[in-house]
């Protein structure tokens, strides 16, 4: 967050792009939930299940957030 902050100072939502099968994403993102809130940064969660969702995720992404972040899940990082 204290790089956002550094880099996007401006920044007042993000949109948290992941899977939410993989258990480990789930646990990230509500870390990051977690801190981006105590930086006075709204959340918004987009979930994609599959390659074919990605790119829809990521414009949906665009539209509801000034920066969108992505924990180190198996879908989104391949």
């Amino acid at each position: 967050v204290g790089t956002i902050q550094i880099l996007v100072p401006e920044t007042k939502t993000a949109a948290l792009l992941f899977n939410p099968a993989e258990t480990n994403s789930l646990v990230m993102v509500k870390l990051l939930e977690q801190e981006l809130a105590r930086n006075q940064i709204q959340t918004t969660n987009v979930g994609v299940y599959q390659d074919a969702e990605i790119t829809a995720g990521i414009t949906m992404a665009c539209r509801k957030a000034d920066i969108i972040i992505t924990p180190a899940d198996n879908l989104i990082v391949s």
